[in-house]
């Protein structure tokens, strides 16, 4: 899936789960812990999106973060998760690197991303933005909302 693609899925699914619970833009901000500017961004498409604030996005709104990316299903209720978002996402390109056999250089080659970066997503789990989401994922032949999936 294309980092627009992305963009354009989360949208869509954060602004219909906003406007079927009624809840202005302004009370979702707030309940998500993110400005009403960033919010707005994220609702227009135009944000590069952090992996922490589409987690706190799905708290707000009772989802699972899957759920925004899952055009397959209806969203389902949000349940209680073992690790956070990011460290999911970590647990995922590790997972699915080590399926294709590939080493941490070999992914960060593909991904176009800077040396390093890859072990440091496996051993940190940093707070990515969707398009690095995205690259790792097209690397990894797999679709990023997998990624985000527990």
């Amino acid at each position: 899936m294309a980092t627009h693609a992305l963009r354009e899925q989360l949208s869509s699914s954060v602004l219909h789960l906003r406007k079927r619970r009624n809840m202005p833009a302004s009370a979702l901000a707030i309940a998500a812990g993110i400005s009403r500017n960033t919010l707005y961004l994220i609702e227009k498409r135009a944000a590069n999106t952090q992996v922490e604030t589409i987690e706190r996005l799905a708290i707000a709104l009772d989802v699972d973060p899957y759920d925004f990316f899952d055009v397959s299903a209806a969203p389902s209720v949000r349940r209680r998760r073992n690790v956070s978002l990011c460290q999911c996402v970590s647990q995922n390109v590790f997972r699915y690197r080590k399926q294709l056999g590939l080493s941490q250089e070999g992914l960060v080659r593909a991904a176009s991303l800077p040396r390093g970066y890859i072990w440091r997503v496996e051993r940190t789990a940093p707070d990515m933005s969707l398009e690095v989401v995205d690259r790792i994922a097209a690397a990894l032949k797999v679709q990023a909302s997998l990624l985000f999936k527990e």
